[in-house]
């Protein structure tokens, strides 16, 4: 049975090819159906009397989502029960199964959208039906096995950090609220030295210039400076004073930006 396999089907979409069955016959012991080798058959009043109420039946092993699974393949194997069909001299039973593709896309990371596709086939039941012959036949049932025209999609999306965004109004209010934040604490930072180069100047002892680039007021006093800082500084003064500070920017902090604060 390793060489047997179910290739497509002509009225699949997405498996368009000759259609191709697996067929199994249940016959009556006869010296036609019976293997070579086989013992000898028993006579057909005892073959009847002995199939009489008798069901044909087997298990499948079965595909199913897992849903908790988190594994690269989180698909479950599971035993079923093919319902069973009637066994019985005078009548024959022609039944139906299906294979049918299933595809399952995951989105199951919460940091990203990487996609994950899991293909697998499922079982179904198909058709059984059972028709009264004459006791003279000895062909009893048929059971067909082949691949399902259809197909199911299956999909799984974790609540994904963007997702969270959205929930809390939407990517472009929440980059907007988060500039705000940035935006309007360097502002008011910003007007605070501002207000201070305004009304002060520095007197410094015999050192080295406190502050690059200040005008010395010479009228006063030489050694007067104006409080003059660079934008990059101001910005940099700011964010040692924010939350963000033991994080990121102590590692950058120097005695003469204490000086500065």
């Amino acid at each position: 049975m390793e060489d047997v396999y179910l290739e497509g089907n002509r009225d699949s979409v997405y498996n368009l090819e000759d259609s191709s069955y697996i067929i199994y016959e249940i016959h009556k012991c006869t010296e036609a159906t019976k293997f070579p080798g086989n013992p000898d058959c028993a006579p057909i009043s005892e073959i009847d009397a002995w199939i009489e109420n008798k069901y044909a039946a087997f298990k499948m092993i079965n595909q199913k989502i897992d849903f908790t699974d988190r594994d690269e393949f989180a698909v479950r194997f599971n035993e079923i029960y093919v319902p069973a069909i009637p066994i019985k001299s005078g009548i024959f039973s022609d039944t139906g199964y299906r294979w049918r593709y299933n595809i399952f896309e995951r989105y199951d990371k919460w940091w990203s959208q990487s996609k994950t596709i899991n293909l697998f086939y499922d079982f179904m039941f198909y058709n059984s039906d059972s028709f009264t012959v004459p006791k003279e036949k000895t062909e009893l049932a048929e059971m067909y096995i082949r691949l399902e025209v259809d197909i199911i999609s299956h999909s799984r999306v974790v609540f994904s950090s963007m997702d969270f965004i959205g929930s809390l109004g939407g990517v472009s209010d929440f980059v907007m609220q988060v500039a705000g934040w940035f935006y309007g604490g360097y502002a008011a930072f910003h007007s605070a030295f501002v207000t201070i180069f305004v009304l002060y100047r520095i007197k410094r002892g015999q050192d080295e210039q406190l502050f690059k680039g200040s005008i010395v007021e010479d009228q006063i006093d030489p050694n007067i400076e104006n409080i003059r800082l660079s934008l990059c500084m101001r910005i940099k003064l700011y964010f040692f004073t924010t939350c963000c500070a033991p994080l990121c920017f102590n590692c950058c902090k120097s005695k003469r930006h204490d000086t500065y604060l």
